[in-house]
C-alpha cells in the first residue's frame, strides 16, 4: 500500500490566530477539570494499588460509615497487610473506621468482604474485649472499639481500568 492511498479519513484544519485549545478540541462533560481522565479513580479518590481510597470527613457510628461507603459504591477499607496500613497512616492522621469487625467478643474478627483477620499480618492493639467489635486505624495502629462510637471513615473501591478509547 503506497503512502498515498493510507490517508485517514481525518480533516486538517488550519488553527487560526488567538484560537484556544478548547475552541478547537472539546472535552467531554463526563470528566472534572480536577479529575484527569487517565486516572483509574475517581476525584477526590486516591489511588493505591488495585484500589481506590475516599477519606471521609462524616462522623459516624461503624454501620452508619458502611452505609455511607455503599452509598459510594464502596466497602469501608480491608487494610489487610502492613504495606496498606502503612500507605493509609501516612494519608491521614484521624481516627478512621476499617471494614473489620464481629459479631460478638467470642467470634472471630472479619472483614466486611467475610475474609478472616489474619493475626500474623495485622495486630489489633489495644482493648478486644467485651462490646469492642468495630476496628478503627490511628497513628498506623488497629485498635477495637464499640460499634456506636463516632469516628471518620475512609472507602474502598476497586480501581477502574482506564479505556483507550476514552483517552484518544
Amino acid at each position: 500500500m503506497s503512502r498515498d492511498n493510507r490517508r485517514e479519513d481525518h480533516q486538517s484544519r488550519n488553527i487560526t490566530p488567538g484560537e484556544s485549545f478548547s475552541q478547537i478540541f472539546t472535552v467531554p462533560n463526563s470528566i472534572s477539570p480536577s479529575e484527569h481522565k487517565c486516572s483509574p479513580c475517581a476525584s477526590q479518590w486516591r489511588y493505591h494499588g488495585d484500589s481506590c481510597y475516599g477519606f471521609f470527613r462524616q462522623n459516624l457510628t461503624w454501620e452508619e460509615g458502611q452505609e455511607y461507603c455503599a452509598d459510594q459504591n464502596a466497602t469501608l477499607v480491608k487494610a489487610a497487610n502492613q504495606r496498606t496500613v502503612e500507605y493509609l497512616a501516612a494519608r491521614t492522621t484521624s481516627i478512621r473506621w476499617l471494614g473489620l469487625s464481629r459479631q460478638n467478643s467470642n467470634k472471630d474478627w472479619k472483614w466486611e468482604d467475610g475474609s478472616a483477620l489474619r493475626k500474623n499480618v495485622i495486630d489489633l492493639s489495644g482493648n478486644t474485649r467485651g462490646n469492642m467489635n468495630c476496628a478503627y486505624l490511628s497513628k498506623g495502629q488497629i485498635h477495637a472499639a464499640s460499634c456506636k462510637d463516632r469516628h471518620y471513615l475512609m472507602c474502598e473501591r476497586r480501581a477502574g481500568l482506564t479505556r483507550v478509547d476514552q483517552l484518544l
